[in-house]
């Protein structure tokens, strides 16, 4: 049920603009042949940062007792990840500081979108845009096998 809010959250407004762009546009066949490979894009981007955060939501109120509680964490998960991972940018350098800037989940999540839609970032980052995407398919991935086979003990318990 998340997901599904969260992909309508992620792709309504979108799809809203370019229809609109497309109906307000002079010759909407030139706009649309135009503008057709922004439809992919926003659909990929959307569905990035829907599958991730519903993800990391499953899996932390997978921990949690009460919704309060599992909302509370959801916040300490970000709010932290994000500190570490700005902390390791802005002070540190090497290797290890650019793979802990991708606990900012928030700002890895922007990198992967700004790569999917091949722009540029506004400032220098540690890593690219296409790593921080592997990344996310990679940590959703771990928290979703991780979150299965959690269930399923606790179903069998």
């Amino acid at each position: 049920a998340f997901l599904t809010v969260a992909l309508a959250a992620a792709w309504l407004p979108e799809a809203t603009l370019f229809a609109w762009n497309a109906l307000d546009a002079s010759e909407p066949g030139t706009y649309l042949a135009d503008n057709w490979d922004v439809v992919p894009r926003f659909l990929a981007a959307g569905a990035l940062v829907a599958v991730v955060l519903t993800t990391l939501a499953l899996f932390v109120a997978s921990f949690a007792t009460r919704r309060a509680y599992a909302s509370v964490a959801m916040l300490a998960v970000l709010f932290i990840g994000s500190a570490i991972g700005g902390i390791a940018e802005e002070e540190f350098s090497g290797g290890l500081a650019d793979a802990l800037s991708l606990a900012s989940i928030p700002q890895a999540l922007t990198d992967a979108v700004r790569w999917i839609f091949d722009e540029e970032a506004d400032v220098e980052r540690p890593v690219s845009g296409g790593i921080a995407l592997i990344w996310l398919v990679c940590l959703t991935i771990a928290l979703a096998l991780w979150l299965v086979r959690r269930t399923k003990r606790l179903v069998q318990a």
